[in-house]
């Protein structure tokens, strides 16, 4: 074959070679120079590149990078980070809170609300862990969606048995607690739902499925001649007593006042049905109530008669 010459030997070296200072260079070294200048040159590149460990992971100061140049850092997934633990516990308090309207409880009343944590908590995990990763999102909107998607089974569980049960409790304790208003000279007690076992009926209405309250669908006549008999003597100088109650059917639900009028003394009673017509005991009480509460005299609808509320002092 002969010798190569000189130029021939130069076109066949790889570009590395091709530069002459450093081709001078290598050429005057010996075997062992050589290999400490290859490591040398390749620490250098491994500088540029990120260095690694000697277990072979790149350190965390360096950028990543692989056989085709430096890997850019990926944006962080905004919807997976989590939120400070106090914007978080913020943002849970915002879901419980938007459950506790007239729209969202029974009877569309505050008074029965459910607020327990037992209910409700399971309710808001179930959706945050189904749509957010089970962490409350930060952004105005997100935080709607997830009151939506709550407040939707908020209600659902609310007609359910145990939501039932728990509605049923805070009927007996408002029924306890009567609000009292003074207007003038007439005092009105307000008693809220009567208290019984509720049942869902068609449409989702609700109704009192039976209660201890009730004689023959409607108010106790005993219970209420007992009461007019204690705020009667608890209100001496009153005109007149109110005392209002709700008796939620499932066919309709209707508010019930049974009015007593010094003046008049008789008991009328007036449903919602006409706003100008009530029903009324035959005769006067004589200022005792105590024939109704021996269950000798009753104040069921069917024991009244018809009459004109413009015939009353109310």
């Amino acid at each position: 074959m002969g010798n190569l010459s000189q130029e021939n030997v130069m076109m066949q070296r790889p570009p590395f070679f091709q530069n002459s200072t450093l081709q001078s260079f290598l050429l005057r070294m010996t075997l062992p120079g050589m290999i400490s200048a290859f490591f040398v040159l390749g620490c250098a590149a491994c500088r540029q590149s990120g260095t690694t460990t000697t277990d072979g992971k790149q350190s965390m100061n360096s950028p990543k990078s692989n056989m085709y140049g430096v890997i850019p850092d990926s944006p962080p997934d905004l919807a997976k980070k989590p939120v400070s633990a106090q914007a978080e516990s913020a943002g849970y308090q915002q879901i419980r809170e938007s459950l506790f309207t007239p729209d969202a409880c029974l009877f569309k009343q505050l008074d029965y609300c459910v607020r327990d944590p037992d209910f409700i908590d399971p309710l808001i995990k179930e959706v945050l862990d189904k749509y957010y990763d089970g962490v409350v999102p930060s952004q105005a909107d997100k935080l709607t969606e997830v009151k939506n998607s709550v407040f939707a089974k908020y209600r659902n569980a609310l007609y359910a048995t145990d939501g039932l049960r728990r509605v049923e409790k805070l009927l007996e304790q408002r029924f306890q607690s009567p609000i009292k208003k003074e207007e003038g000279t007439t005092v009105s007690i307000d008693f809220g739902v009567l208290p019984g076992k509720l049942a869902v009926g068609a449409r989702s209405s609700i109704g009192i499925a039976e209660s201890s309250h009730l004689t023959d669908g409607e108010w106790s006549s005993a219970e209420i001649g007992q009461l007019f008999k204690k705020y009667h003597a608890e209100f001496p100088r009153a005109h007149a007593l109110r005392l209002i109650i709700q008796l939620p059917s499932r066919i309709q639900s209707s508010e019930w006042i049974y009015h007593y009028s010094v003046a008049d003394d008789r008991i009328i009673v007036v449903t919602g049905g006409s706003p100008s017509r009530g029903l009324a005991t035959p005769t006067v009480l004589g200022r005792t109530f105590d024939p109704y509460i021996k269950g000798e005299k009753s104040l069921h609808s069917k024991n009244l008669i018809h009459v004109r509320l413009s015939e009353f002092k109310l």
